[in-house]
């Protein structure tokens, strides 16, 4: 009979669970299924997954917990889970909400492709504001492939020339991690070409240096 349960021993207790038989085939079809037809997130997974560098030095990303906690906590907000809305529902609030609904997947991937359309024109607000001296003043303060910056924090303005450093005090939160994006972009690429030409592939094109004879 199609209808007929079946019994099932709980591998944690004497308890006998009743799983309906035609339930249990298509729990299987299911598993097969994605088997054969993997989630559509799979590419994903195997493009932020594989480990497929090594990291420029050892024992350096001393953050790691700490971010992926902060980007747990930003995740579960955008899925609308945020904690700090709990102790405002009932039980049966939490009961009556599908947190499946809304993938950690999609919103990690709708918020990257968010963040790289940002940073595409944050570079294009870079345009016409730095020469070349000062975009390799810049990157000679630190020749290293990670920069540590997060949006609204100081820039790296110590030492700075005067003049460099009054462009980059105006520059906006937008337009400084953009700038900090490119800074790793260049040390992380290798290349043979001007400057000039790999920042205008990234969108930028580079303000005339002064002329001094003046």
């Amino acid at each position: 009979m199609p209808n007929q349960p079946t019994q099932i021993q709980s591998p944690d207790t004497s308890t006998v669970l009743f799983i309906n038989q035609e339930k249990l085939k298509e729990q299987t079809r299911t598993r097969r299924r994605n088997l054969l037809n993997p989630s559509v997130n799979k590419p994903f997974h195997d493009l932020i997954g594989a480990e497929d560098g090594l990291e420029y030095r050892a024992n350096f990303d001393f953050d790691g917990m700490s971010r992926i906690a902060y980007i747990g906590e930003e995740l579960n907000s955008r899925r609308g889970i945020h904690a700090a809305h709990a102790e405002c529902e009932s039980e049966l609030d939490r009961d009556m909400r599908d947190r499946e609904h809304v993938s950690a997947n999609f919103v990690s991937q709708s918020s990257m492709v968010r963040f790289f359309r940002l940073m595409k024109e944050g570079r294009a607000e870079l345009s016409g504001k730095l020469t070349s001296t000062d975009f390799i003043t810049i990157l000679n303060t630190n020749d290293n492939p990670i920069w540590n910056y997060l949006p609204g924090d100081g820039f790296y303005d110590d030492g700075f020339p005067a003049a460099l450093s009054a462009k980059l005090t105006k520059l906006t939160a937008l337009q400084k991690t953009a700038l900090i994006e490119v800074c790793e972009i260049l040390w992380r690429t290798e290349y043979n070409d001007t400057l000039e030409s790999i920042l205008n592939i990234l969108g930028i094109e580079l303000r005339e240096e002064a002329d001094k004879s003046n």
